[in-house]
């Protein structure tokens, strides 16, 4: 879902006299509600959703429109490393120690 996400924000070009952020976060809003009718939302995708649009809220309204799109991009690969990847990572360390030879 994350990576559907920052191919709406790659493709997204604003309109002409709309505000990237306030145009975006509608397109964003508009794919979050085909998600949901598609199926339930998880609690994991409900917070890349919030993580999002907060990265969406903060963005520069006057910030060049590739600018600004790489940033919402280079964030939202940050989220997914930090809360997926290493959070992946994390469990399997743990793991490990509760395994031991001949179980």
């Amino acid at each position: 879902m994350v990576h559907s996400l920052c191919q709406v924000i790659a493709d997204y070009h604003t309109p002409v006299g709309k505000s990237l952020p306030r145009d975006l976060l509608s397109t964003i809003n508009a794919s979050v509600d085909f998600l949901v009718r598609c199926r339930p939302l998880s609690v994991s995708m409900g917070n890349a959703i919030k993580a999002l649009k907060l990265y969406i809220s903060k963005i520069d309204p006057a910030a060049p429109e590739e600018a600004a799109k790489s940033l919402l991009l280079g964030q939202m690969q940050e989220w997914l490393n930090e809360k997926v990847a290493v959070a992946d990572k994390v469990l399997v360390e743990h793991a490990v120690t509760k395994v031991y030879d001949g179980d």
